[in-house]
């Protein structure tokens, strides 16, 4: 199970399969982030110079911006869900 809390909402609980879940935990300890309730945020930009994780969030938009970048690299519509 993935749990997440967006902003002004309840808690989340999602089924995962046991791959993405193992990624998702390789990505927690090499970035060096944990996964506790209440912890740094799971999608931080990176600074560029230092290739280094920033400390603050990774906003909607530049996240979706990102996203459809790789869609794009892929070969694939931008509009998927």
């Amino acid at each position: 199970m993935l749990r997440f809390q967006e902003r002004r909402s309840r808690p989340q609980q999602v089924p995962v399969w046991h791959e993405l879940e193992q990624a998702v935990r390789a990505y927690l300890e090499a970035a060096g982030v944990k996964g506790e309730d209440g912890g740094p945020t799971l999608l931080r930009p990176t600074t560029r110079r230092m290739k280094q994780l920033a400390g603050n969030v990774l906003g909607t938009e530049r996240f979706c911006e990102l996203v459809e970048q790789r869609l794009q690299d892929a070969g694939l519509p931008v509009r998927l869900s």
